[in-house]
């Protein structure tokens, strides 16, 4: 067993952990070079591609007359990051449109160096069969300089018309999941512009000092809002002119069903489980600032026999608590595991955990992971957070701190949470991916044709019938 955990937990170290100081002296100087080289690549390719666009008499592809519309999404999220709302809504996009996924590389200084060294560049090379997957580079310092910021608007334009022409897109819908690009909005005119709000993203630390007015400009800007939590919903959406609608995330309910108690093929337990005993407590998704290392040291510590599996790939410079629950022997980190993967990992664990901080980047979450946790069947233990409380109160047990949380989890252990699993299920199947989306493109026709007609949208949001349901 503790074979099997130092490997797992060196191999999450030499990929998350800062690079020793002679490498970093190394690569210091390749840095250098790879950002003169592309401070001269970027604008001369965007510069051609203007040209060929000029010589091809280029136009954006406008039919009036049709209810189909492809659509360009605009990004924070790398393609190559943990699956979740934005592949999940796009993939499912894919299957009747064209669809662009373009991540907005280099928005801040924090990240310029991080995503422009040669070690980076595996994201370059992201493929998926229906979304086509883009990376245009942008400069840093947009947010100090109006002339970094034109010049990287002209760039971004010059990308999305590119993508236009290249792929034979016709009525392009632009979806924003982040408010940085909204500048392309000056030069470029979509069929309809949709802001998909998922974070309050003024609280990270690595958004740009100005993206609040930014996100501003884009709730000005839009024609239809959807909000992945009903608190961003309440501050964002009482801003905005245009039709608002909240709608949690859906969920794949076969895939994790699968890894119910009583599913027809059982699956293999993983082999990176091996020599790890039960209780076992599951977390999967991003491990950062939002994880409270603390609450899980006290669990860890208070409940020796309990094993708790944290499954995703660790921030280490956010997470600051990584390498003292290294060393608890009951705390096992096995980085970035394959979504497909996920449900032979739950299937072999018994209480499904969410153990947050309560600050403001958690307050406005509603986790993609909470319906994919009921789908599995199994008892749900989680930090209090609004949403939570508010949609899924009467399926996932709630606490304010380590002794609730520890009490929570010895209830869903002793069998207590039967109720709850099976209100849980139902609840879960309700919320699928196909409806979400379904619903959500039908709101964006109406956009198209209110914009075609010269109509304004309502002057306050409301909320769809599934969001009153839940």
């Amino acid at each position: 067993m503790k074979k099997n955990r130092r490997v797992v937990a060196d191999a999450v170290l030499r990929t998350t952990a800062p690079a020793p100081l002679w490498r970093r002296w190394l690569w210091l100087p390749l840095q250098l070079i790879v950002f003169c080289f592309l401070l001269i690549f970027v604008p001369t390719a965007a510069a051609m591609r203007r040209l060929i666009l000029w010589l091809a008499r280029s136009k954006p592809q406008r039919d009036p007359q049709s209810d189909h519309f492809d659509v360009i999404a605009i990004s924070h999220v790398p393609w190559s990051h943990i699956w979740q709302r934005n592949h999940h809504t796009m993939t499912r996009l894919a299957r009747e449109r064209k669809v662009v996924y373009v991540e907005d590389f280099a928005t801040s200084y924090l990240h310029v160096f991080a995503r422009w060294v040669p070690g980076s560049f595996h994201a370059f090379f992201m493929h998926h069969p229906a979304v086509i997957i883009r990376h245009p580079l942008l400069f840093p310092g947009e947010s100090r300089s109006h002339g970094v910021r034109r010049l990287n608007r002209w760039l971004l334009d010059t990308h999305i018309r590119w993508y236009e022409w290249r792929f034979r897109m016709s009525n392009v819908v632009l979806w924003f999941y982040y408010p940085a690009g909204v500048y392309v909005l000056e030069t470029y005119s979509p069929v309809a512009v949709v802001y998909d709000i998922q974070d309050e993203y003024s609280a990270f630390v690595w958004a740009p000092r100005d993206i609040s007015q930014r996100e501003q400009e884009l709730l000005r800007r839009a024609d239809v809002i959807f909000a992945g939590t009903h608190a961003l919903y309440e501050t964002k959406c009482s801003q905005a002119a245009c039709p608002s609608y909240f709608y949690p995330c859906g969920v794949e309910f076969e895939h994790f069903h699968a890894a119910a108690p009583d599913a027809d093929l059982p699956l293999a337990e993983p082999g990176e489980l091996e020599g790890i005993g039960h209780p076992r407590l599951i977390y999967m998704g991003l491990i950062d600032a939002r994880i409270d290392g603390q609450l899980l040291a006290e669990v860890a510590r208070a409940r020796p026999n309990w094993q708790i599996l944290m499954l995703g790939p660790v921030d280490i410079g956010q997470f600051k608590d990584f390498p003292t629950l290294l060393e608890l022997p009951n705390i096992h980190f096995f980085g970035s595991i394959p979504y497909r993967r996920l449900p032979t990992f739950l299937a072999h664990s018994e209480v499904c955990i969410m153990p947050w901080k309560i600050n403001e980047l958690t307050r406005h979450i509603n986790p993609t992971k909470t319906l994919e946790y009921l789908s599995t069947a199994r008892p749900v233990v989680s930090i209090r957070l609004p949403d939570l409380e508010n949609f899924f109160g009467d399926c996932v047990g709630l606490a304010t701190n380590a002794a609730e949380f520890i009490a929570e989890c010895e209830a869903a252990l002793a069998g207590h949470y039967a109720q709850r699993i099976i209100k849980g299920l139902e609840v879960a199947r309700s919320f699928s991916w196909e409806k979400v989306v379904a619903e959500m493109q039908e709101h964006v026709r109406e956009a198209i044709r209110r914009r075609r007609s010269g109509e304004k949208g309502r002057s306050q949001p409301q909320e769809t019938s599934r969001t009153q349901e839940s």
